[in-house]
């Protein structure tokens, strides 16, 4: 029965040595019990992992942060689309509360503050996304016109 194949997919590497270092060589295997060619082969896996690994692992930090940043990015839109509907609701809300007032009044004028500050709010957030939804910017666009309404803008 032959032995097992030690590579599936192998590649010779021929060089040419000085016979002292050959002889020195020869003679470090021996000692360790392992074959030339052994020894070789660990000496360059040594020589790589030692002069590249650093470069290697920089490499996959770098990836793995992109990928985190992906998914950052992802997480965050989903959060500023989240906070987008909150906003939006307060803002009908206080422009609910708005309409139930008497123009002038200082309960008006508090009502008119959450308003805007709310309706401010939705667009800084409405603007991070990458494309605002339909329905909020349908949603946007009527808080815009029942202000105005209400407050003898248009």
């Amino acid at each position: 029965m032959p032995r097992p194949r030690r590579f599936e997919d192998k590649e010779f590497i021929g060089c040419v040595v000085e016979k002292s270092f050959y002889l020195l060589l020869k003679e470090l295997a021996f000692k360790q019990g392992i074959t030339l060619s052994e020894l070789i082969r660990r000496a360059l896996e040594e020589y790589v992992e030692r002069h590249f690994k650093e470069k290697v692992v920089r490499a996959q930090q770098y990836e793995n942060l992109i990928k985190a940043g992906v998914i950052a990015r992802e997480a965050e839109i989903t959060l500023n689309y989240t906070l987008l509907k909150e906003e939006l609701k307060l803002a009908e809300r206080s422009l609910q509360t708005l309409r139930r007032q008497r123009k002038g009044t200082i309960d008006f004028y508090n009502a008119l503050t959450n308003f805007e500050r709310h309706f401010r709010r939705a667009i800084q957030l409405a603007s991070k996304l990458p494309k605002v939804p339909e329905k909020e910017a349908k949603l946007i666009i009527n808080l815009q016109n029942e202000l105005d309404k209400i407050v003898g803008g248009g």
